[in-house]
């Protein structure tokens, strides 16, 4: 799934979620590594894309 998929897909969730639990917290997945199989700054720009497509509509990013 492409990073700005991620981020469209979570934001329904996180529609849907906060809908019924208005002080729900919610983590978006990030990614810890560099690269992915010799792809340079795969990971920054994941972390980066998420940060900026879901922005304040998340409380946390996990990286792993």
């Amino acid at each position: 799934m492409s990073p700005q998929k991620y981020c469209d897909v979570y934001k329904t969730f996180a529609g849907a979620m906060r809908a019924v639990d208005p002080s729900i917290q919610l983590i978006a997945v990030g990614n810890l590594f560099p690269s992915i199989a010799g792809l340079e700054n795969v990971g920054k720009d994941i972390n980066r894309a998420v940060l900026q497509g879901i922005g304040v509509g998340m409380d946390y990013l996990s990286v792993h």
